[in-house]
């Protein structure tokens, strides 16, 4: 096919990546939310900007995307944007999320949307411990949903990959949510400290990990 061959010129013809903040909008109430203290907390775009915008990526020979928020599932037009990238064959190569609104429906609806890829998106979820995450995310049992959805990602065949916040009060459940994830069978785990941005810096005395 001419077209799929012709070469493109384009201003930044580098970028093959980006990570694309869909929402500022968000279900929780996260300790260390860097959206909250933001002008974009309450930012969405209309679905008409979103699809604009897509073409954009299509333009500049953007290849693939990782989906971000606040929490995408707040987003309406979620499915929209994804069947927009997989017309123009951007490849949505993951999703950041909390996990709390994901349904069986959700996930069986995204399967079938990326079912012609040749290897699995990747699901990156926030689980920050075990009854410490639903204080920190402010949501009761928060944690045990997570966990169900995390097992439903991984049998139908997701990359679950969970990133972890350490602080003072989470340290003593790590070695336990270890052993949890490791018998869900997630792809990754990935440890790191809340940045010093956001609510944040309200909370870092309190909560911040030493490295004593």
């Amino acid at each position: 096919n001419n077209d799929i061959q012709q070469a493109k010129h384009v201003d930044s013809p580098f970028i093959r990546f980006v990570c694309w903040l869909i929402t500022g909008k968000c279900n929780l109430k996260c300790k260390h939310c860097y959206m909250r203290t933001s002008y974009f907390y309450n930012y969405e775009p209309t679905l008409k900007d979103a699809l604009y915008i897509i073409k954009q990526l299509y333009d500049a020979n953007v290849l693939s995307v990782v989906i971000t928020g606040g929490e995408l599932f707040t987003y309406k037009y979620l499915v929209n944007i994804l069947e927009k990238l997989i017309e123009y064959n951007i490849r949505i190569k993951g999703i950041n999320t909390n996990a709390s609104l994901i349904t069986h429906d959700k996930i069986v609806a995204l399967k079938k949307l990326t079912k012609d890829y040749l290897e699995p998106i990747n699901i990156n979820i926030s689980l920050d411990g075990l009854k410490f995450h639903d204080n920190f995310r402010g949501i009761k049992n928060l944690h045990k949903k997570i966990l169900t959805v995390v097992k439903e990602l991984v049998n139908y065949g997701f990359k679950v990959n969970i990133n972890t916040c350490v602080t003072r009060s989470n340290i003593h459940e790590l070695l336990k949510l270890y052993e949890i994830l490791k018998e869900l069978k997630i792809y990754s785990w990935r440890l790191d400290k809340p940045r010093d941005i956001g609510m944040w810096i309200f909370y870092r005395k309190s909560l911040e990990a030493s490295l004593d």
